[in-house]
């Protein structure tokens, strides 16, 4: 079993700018600290979550410069249909019945958003390069998961925190309900990993269990 010192050394800095990211992604905008930017008629709130996808980007151009994007290339039939709707929804935002539209302003900002966040996914392949990589990104997911999880049987029970709802009805933890259940499938995903190719080959291996109940 590794421990954390064998994880992480300089090559690991990739993928833990990534792991730490992760809880700043999976936190619900509305509980973050902003920064309102005016932009005409319309405005852009810069959260902590976007400067943690600012730092990821920046860590994966790094990592591209010193060691190549050959990594990239296995992927390609994900990124032409990924470039090509990028392409077709910038497109619809800036063609002229678009631009003329009175809420052009707040389509633009959302559009960026959406290409901020479409980044994450060139970043994660070039940051992720090992095993030991892995390993530290997903302990970071399935942590995070399992604290959400825990936030939201609190809720379930009655607790009143992060906007909780009606006790015993579905929660939406401190991420929203929709990103609690991709978070929590991600757990699961790699809990029913472990029971079809074995606990011992799973890259976080000693999170097994905690994956299966912050999934299930």
């Amino acid at each position: 079993m590794r421990t954390l010192r064998d994880l992480v050394d300089r090559d690991a800095t990739g993928a833990l700018f990534l792991a730490l990211a992760i809880p700043f992604l999976f936190f619900h905008e509305k509980y973050q600290p902003e920064l309102t930017v005016d932009l005409g008629s319309t405005s852009a709130d810069i959260r902590l979550s976007d400067l943690a996808v600012l730092v990821v980007v920046i860590a994966s151009i790094v990592y591209a410069a010193r060691k190549g994007t050959s990594r990239l290339g296995p992927s390609r039939i994900l990124w032409i249909p990924g470039i090509a709707l990028l392409l077709w929804l910038a497109f619809q935002a800036l063609r002229p019945a678009s631009v003329d539209d009175p809420l052009f302003e707040d389509h633009l900002v959302s559009y960026v958003k959406l290409v901020e966040y479409a980044l994450i996914v060139v970043a994660v392949p070039l940051l992720v390069r090992r095993t030991q990589d892995l390993t530290i990104v997903l302990g970071s997911l399935v942590l995070w998961s399992a604290v959400a999880a825990a936030v939201a049987l609190l809720q379930f029970f009655g607790l009143d925190i992060f906007d909780a709802w009606n006790a015993g009805w579905r929660q939406p933890s401190l991420l929203g309900h929709h990103d609690l259940a991709a978070l929590s499938a991600v757990s699961a995903a790699l809990a029913v990993t472990g029971i079809l190719a074995g606990r011992a080959r799973l890259p976080a291996a000693p999170l097994w269990g905690t994956a299966l109940m912050a999934g299930a």
